[in-house]
Order: C-alpha cells, then sequence, then structure tokens
C-alpha cells in the first residue's frame, strides 16, 4: 500500500481503501458474517475517494485492477470459443425442434452498464461483480436515462443488502436470486454535494458508501514492479480461489457463514449501543449502515487473516471498529462540503444560467425543455464551445437542479427557490 501510494503520488488511504473493497469483490458470495441468529450481513463493500480532477485517482485503481482484467481477458476468450460452437450446432439443428442454452459472458468486473445489463451480469456469474465507476456522478446520472418510469436508483438500494431481483418486462420475467455487486468509484469535492443532494439522504443512497480523501504527493522516481503486484495478486488470488458452493436442487448458495466469539460479540454490541446513543446530527442517517460495515469488514478480514479459528476473535472485530471510525471521520469531511457558501460558476456556468433566465417564460407545467436551453445556449458561439443535450443536463444537475427523461425527451423540472438562488449569484 505504502509503495503504490508513493509511486502514484497519493495518501496511502485512498490506496488501502481500493485494496480492501476489491477484495470485497473477490470474496463475494461465498461468505456471510452472522453476528447473531437472523442476522446475515453481506461482505460487499461500496466506496468512493473523493478527489479534484487529474490528482490521481484513475492510475493506481486501474493498476491494482489488472488481475480482474486479466481474468475477463479469460473469461470473454471461453465465450468466444463456446460461442463458435453455439453457433456451429443452430447450423446443425436449424432443422430440428432442439433447444439450445445460448452462452453467457462470465463477468467479473463492469464499468459503463446500465441496470439491465447489471441484471444480466449477476445472473452469470453469482459469486457477485466489481462495477467500477471512474467518475461517480456519471453513474448517478445514469439512473433511469433509458426509462421513463424510473426505477434503477431503487434497484441499487437493494442490491446494498444482496436482495433478490424480480423484474417483470413485457418480453418476459427475470429472478436473480443471488445477487451481489462491489461498487468502487472516484468524485469531486465540488461535484458530490451537486450529485448527491437531500434525497440521497432520505432513501439511503448516500449512507451505504465509505469515503476516502486523496490528497496528491510529491513526485517519486518509484515505480511499481511486477514482483510488487505479485503480492497483490496473489491476495485476489486466494479470496477467488474461496469456493463458491451452490445448492442446485433450491438454486441457491450455501455461504461459508463466520459467526462472532462470545467476546467478540460482547465488543460489537458495546461499541453498537455507544454509537447509537451519540448524538450525531446530521450525521445520524449514516449510523445503522456504518454499523453494517462494521460486520462486513470483520469478514473480510477474518478471511485475509486466515485464522486458525472458526470465528471472528476480539481483535479482528476492534480493527474493524478501528475502520468504522476512520470512515465515520471521513464522513465529517465531507459534510462539511454541504455546508460551504459560496459556489464559483465558470463562464459556460454563467452563460446556461443567462440562458436559463431568458427562458423562464417557456416553461410549461414546471418543466423547461433541453431542447430550447441547448438551442439558446448554442446560438452564435463557436462549434468547439457547444455543448450537447446531455452535457447542459449534467450541468444543471450540478447546479442543484433535477431533470427528467420521457418519451426520448429531456426536461429540467423548474424549482423556483433554486433557479431564483441561481439568478441571483449569477
Amino acid at each position: 500500500m505504502k509503495k503504490m501510494a508513493e509511486a502514484y503520488s497519493v495518501n496511502v488511504d485512498p490506496v488501502a481503501v481500493a485494496m480492501i473493497t476489491i477484495l470485497s469483490a473477490a470474496i463475494g458470495n461465498t461468505t456471510r458474517v452472522l453476528p447473531k441468529k437472523g442476522w446475515l450481513e453481506p461482505v460487499f463493500l461500496w466506496s468512493v475517494i473523493i478527489g479534484p480532477s487529474g490528482s490521481g485517482k484513475t492510475p493506481f485503481v486501474t493498476k491494482l485492477l489488472e488481475y480482474l482484467y486479466t481474468r475477463q481477458s479469460q473469461a470473454y476468450r471461453v465465450y468466444q470459443d463456446q460461442m463458435e460452437g453455439y453457433e456451429s450446432k443452430i447450423m446443425r439443428v436449424a432443422n430440428r425442434n432442439a433447444v439450445l442454452r445460448r452462452p453467457q459472458l462470465l463477468r467479473h468486473v463492469v464499468s459503463d452498464i446500465t441496470i439491465e445489463s447489471l441484471a444480466l451480469a449477476m445472473e452469470s456469474q453469482p459469486r457477485g461483480i466489481l462495477s467500477y465507476q471512474d467518475e461517480l456522478s456519471g453513474w448517478i446520472l445514469s439512473h433511469d436515462q433509458y426509462r421513463a418510469k424510473g426505477g434503477d436508483r431503487q434497484k441499487y438500494l437493494e442490491l446494498w443488502n444482496c436482495n433478490p431481483w424480480l423484474k417483470d418486462r413485457v418480453s418476459g420475467s427475470q429472478f436473480i436470486r443471488n445477487t451481489g455487486c462491489t461498487l468502487l468509484g472516484g468524485i469531486q469535492p465540488l461535484v458530490l454535494p451537486r450529485v448527491f443532494q437531500e434525497d440521497s439522504f432520505v432513501d439511503g443512497l448516500l449512507p451505504r458508501f465509505l469515503f476516502t480523501n486523496l490528497s496528491e504527493r510529491p513526485y517519486s522516481n518509484l515505480s511499481v514492479t511486477d514482483e510488487d503486484l505479485y503480492e497483490w495478486n496473489s491476495i485476489l488470488h486466494y479470496c477467488y480461489q474461496m469456493p463458491l458452493l451452490r445448492d442446485e436442487r433450491e438454486d441457491t448458495i450455501r455461504y461459508k457463514i463466520i459467526s462472532f466469539s462470545p467476546d467478540a460479540h460482547d465488543i460489537f454490541a458495546k461499541f453498537t449501543n455507544e454509537l447509537k446513543e451519540r448524538k450525531h446530527g446530521a450525521l445520524q442517517v449514516f449510523i445503522p449502515k456504518l454499523i453494517s460495515y462494521a460486520v462486513r469488514l470483520s469478514g473480510i478480514l477474518f478471511i485475509l487473516r486466515d485464522n486458525k479459528e472458526d470465528k471472528i476473535n476480539v481483535d479482528t472485530i476492534k480493527d474493524s471498529i478501528r475502520l468504522v471510525d476512520y470512515f465515520l471521520g471521513q464522513v465529517k469531511g465531507i459534510m462539511a462540503l454541504y455546508s460551504k457558501n459560496g459556489t464559483q460558476y465558470s463562464e459556460q456556468d454563467e452563460r446556461l444560467i443567462g440562458v436559463l433566465k431568458a427562458s423562464k417564460h417557456k416553461v410549461e407545467s414546471g418543466e423547461l425543455s433541453i431542447d430550447i436551453i441547448a438551442r439558446e445556449f448554442n446560438r452564435d458561439i463557436a462549434e468547439e464551445l457547444r455543448l450537447t443535450n446531455q452535457l447542459i443536463a449534467y450541468k444543471l444537475l450540478n447546479m442543484g437542479l433535477r431533470t427528467r427523461i420521457t418519451k426520448g425527451h429531456s426536461y429540467v423540472i423548474w424549482e423556483q427557490s433554486v433557479t431564483e438562488k441561481l439568478f441571483s449569484v449569477c
């Protein structure tokens, strides 16, 4: 961790968080943690690296993901071979009543993906997958982009708990009993409060994430060698070798169950009660999920330590609590982003706000067409400065306005309090 942080000129925290998040995907659905009877907790983590654009979020994460990309390449070659055999069989049985099962690509890591494609990916990979979102804001903005009725966000809220997915469409139904997804992404500090708005606190989307701040360090001549990566890849390989046991009769997974020792459970109970009793103010919505993360992290640490015991011990639960304390501190930092006053707007932003102000008489039923905004914004300016409808929608969302898509057309929802505040600033 320290060597990679130095080589990529960043602090060690985001490297460590990225590593343990990727490992949670490698362990996946093989394991559940049992703090007490009736409570089974998965180990999937959702983590966000906060840093300005160009601060170096992408390079070290890409390096850490090389092992997964290699596994994905191997799976793709197998898929290609299976497809050739499938197409050959289709040719031979074209005039018969044979039913052939089309091969599925086994997924390990995904990035730009719709909710429908994610469902297919999890169906082919019951172990669970890693969704890496280089720019998490784009992931948030893509929710319900192709669906007039919405529902993507709700599906992700369910996914954090690994709840089964039942999807009914005109084309048919799909039931995925064993869901599982690790999320890892990056976001810019000023973008975070604009993308995760008040509704993210209400529905619990924001508290589902663990946060870590990236800060740049002086340039170093140090490089990460293949020998260094061998150590990291060996740990990943160890986790991926954990067997995924299936009960074919009931079409479900038989998890490896890790429980707490009595002493570890006493420490966890004390930590939970003390955390609940504190007055956290605006942070209160994060507390239930952080308690769950204490359980998830204890399961990951247990597996990485290859304990001879069959239960999570005192040392492991104490270390998972220390990690949760760290993440609670990071949450306090991001909450400060929501209280900062005075937003800096670029010339492009100011032009867009001016267009909004000039077009307010065209608002109908509380909405303004983004086609109208784009047409006015792009009028009489150089081609290289023009914005697409999608970029305009993204900018409007960052300014605090909500957008929606219906029947292929985009609209900004005209909220008087937000627009008047924008007009007063610019």
